[in-house]
């Protein structure tokens, strides 16, 4: 039971990353020549395609690991390697949208890395951060059995500490465990304690639904996945 319960959680993480990917690019506005940067671009893949769907042939990448930073390179990503922790380096207000997919969550300073985004980003810019929901139907089942949520690491070296049923249990790596995990609730709050107006606030999918019913869902609730549209807007001090 417990090795067919892993694999179907595998599976939905499979179809989950591409219903994310699918969602988030539907919450872009297409606009000719925007200057776009991706904080976290990893290999660059996703990165063309949100060029694309805006409809820009230039977009910039910041990307901290160089193996991924080289193969975005090629792909035709303007990237810098740099950690998305650290202050930008770029001029204020120089870019018209700014994308993060599944990045927040693994920073220690979420509130410079907002700053950073508000800073660059052009009056009247937006942006568009994705990140898993700590309130998602998953999480809840799981705490309702006395498990680690799966979305709540524990380890920088073990995956799935805690939890029997998590889709990577035992696997080794040298990723960063999540570090910050929002409500949808938290996530537009903080956004716009930064100065930003939250223009939409979203979910995608639910699980453990199969995915052709899940994929019905936009519950920012109870979602996997939550993803903020945000722009920003004039400090009042």
């Amino acid at each position: 039971m417990l090795p067919f319960v892993r694999r179907y959680t595998q599976s939905l993480v499979v179809g989950m990353q591409r219903l994310t990917e699918e969602r988030f690019l539907g919450l872009l506005t297409e606009r000719q020549n925007s200057s776009v940067l991706d904080v976290g671009c990893g290999s660059g893949e996703f990165s063309m395609r949100i060029a694309q769907k805006v409809g820009t042939e230039t977009i910039v990448g910041i990307e901290r690991l160089s193996p991924f930073a080289k193969m975005a390179s090629n792909r035709g990503v303007s990237t810098i390697l740099s950690d998305a922790s650290n202050i930008f380096p770029f001029k204020d207000e120089v870019f018209d949208v700014v994308t993060a997919n599944q990045i927040i969550e693994h920073l220690n300073n979420t509130d410079v890395f907002i700053k950073e985004i508000r800073r660059v980003l052009k009056q009247d810019g937006y942006c568009i951060i994705a990140t898993p929901n700590l309130s998602g139907l998953q999480n809840i089942i799981s705490l309702i059995m006395g498990y680690q949520p799966p979305t709540a690491e524990v380890s920088d070296e073990f995956s799935g500490c805690g939890n029997p049923f998590h889709p990577h249990k035992n696997s080794v790596g040298g990723w960063i465990a999540h570090r910050r995990l929002f409500t949808a609730a938290a996530l537009k709050s903080l956004f716009e304690m930064h100065g930003f107006k939250c223009e939409r606030i979203t979910g995608f999918g639910l699980h453990p639904l199969p995915l052709f019913m899940s994929r019905l869902i936009t519950s920012p609730r109870y979602s996997p996945i939550i993803a903020i549209k945000a722009r920003k807007a004039t400090l009042i001090r």
